[in-house]
């Protein structure tokens, strides 16, 4: 598949044109959303910093362009013990989705995000 695909914005009314974007802008979007939940980290040496974190990213963000065009963004984190995962990642979720509209207009990305343990 390849690493750029032209993308139509979702608003015909919008200022925002139609363009290519390629996997690592998907990534780094979704890493940037992420950065700024207070309670991520996006490592464990930024985990052990003294902030007090619920989520670790834990594997590196990936994107992958389906044929229809539409992105898939996956990663990996770790969870506190103790906290509700299903909440933790509906987070996730919503704050990735909500940059990726800011940023490109596509109102529809597939989020894949992967619990791989607890710390």
């Amino acid at each position: 598949m390849a690493d750029i695909k032209y993308i139509q914005s979702g608003s015909s009314s919008s200022n925002k044109g139609n363009g290519y974007l390629s996997k690592n802008a998907f990534s780094k979007i979704a890493e940037a959303a992420l950065e700024e939940l207070p309670n991520v980290a996006l490592d464990k040496k930024q985990a052990s910093s003294g902030n007090i974190v619920n989520i670790v990213l834990n594997t590196e963000i990936s994107t992958t362009f389906a044929k229809s065009g539409k992105p898939t963004i996956d990663f990996g984190v770790l969870i506190r013990k103790g906290e509700n995962a299903t909440t933790l990642c509906k987070e996730l979720q919503e704050e990735v989705a909500d940059q990726i509209l800011s940023l490109t207009e596509i109102p529809e990305v597939n989020l894949n995000i992967h619990i791989d343990g607890i710390f």
